[in-house]
């Protein structure tokens, strides 16, 4: 006998969100009316497992077979990634964007409003540039966002560690360049502020022990290994 159907009142799958559950077809599938993300906010009757398993993602109206053409765009899954970060709560990354209040502006919630983007000619020529947020509270905009390098990217992320040092708060890859430490003793000062919870100061000018091992056998799972970058403080 088959069991209660899945809960899916609320959940956005792609370009549909689920608003209620209509009953099963003949062979017991739920049926489900959502609607879609498109400008005409198209609703519909869907078979819920059809877009679970992605072989239905939209309304497939004029605006979704006009996009047919955009999807091969170099920066069309850049632009998708963001939406399905703030709207698409089956997604890996929903809890730390969407879950959390962060949303996409009007603007941008059709790929061709972000290509209009100032900074969109630029990024056309340096692919390697990743979309930053200058604050992490506020939601994807003209305003907020930014092109920036993948380390300055990883250190404007919330899960990165900071310390204070100098009056700064910090990483501890910025203290490391701030100081002048070689690159082959950063392990060593890592290791002793997260592991052994040594003082900056400490860490930083205690020579390296006699008969103390150049490589560690423990690994320190925190987001600050990206190499060195230039960092400016006012």
């Amino acid at each position: 006998m088959p069991g209660k159907p899945e809960d899916l009142t609320g959940k956005t799958i792609y370009d549909l969100t689920f608003i209620k559950c209509v009953g099963v077809d003949k062979w017991k599938r739920a049926l489900w009316k959502v609607v879609c993300s498109c400008p005409d906010k198209t609703t519909l009757v869907v078979i819920a497992k059809n877009v679970k398993t992605g072989d239905r993602k939209n309304c497939g109206g004029n605006f979704h077979n006009s996009m047919k053409g955009l999807t091969t765009h170099p920066l069309y899954d850049r632009w998708k990634l963001l939406m399905r970060r703030c709207y698409e709560t089956t997604f890996s990354g929903y809890k730390k964007y969407g879950a959390k209040g962060i949303t996409v502006c009007p603007e941008w919630k059709t790929f061709e409003g972000f290509l209009t983007w100032k900074e969109i000619p630029y990024l056309l020529k340096n692919l390697i540039l990743q979309i930053d947020r200058r604050n992490n509270s506020k939601g994807y905009s003209p305003d907020n966002c930014r092109l920036v390098t993948s380390v300055i990217n990883n250190n404007n992320r919330g899960n990165n560690h900071k310390y204070h040092w100098k009056e700064h708060m910090l990483t501890l890859r910025q203290i490391a360049e701030m100081e002048n430490l070689p690159p082959e003793a950063f392990e060593r000062f890592r290791i002793r502020v997260v592991l052994y919870k040594w003082n900056i100061e400490n860490a930083l000018k205690t020579p390296k022990m006699k008969n103390q091992h150049t490589k560690f056998d423990i690994k320190i799972d925190i987001d600050d290994s990206s190499p060195p970058s230039s960092i400016s403080i006012n």
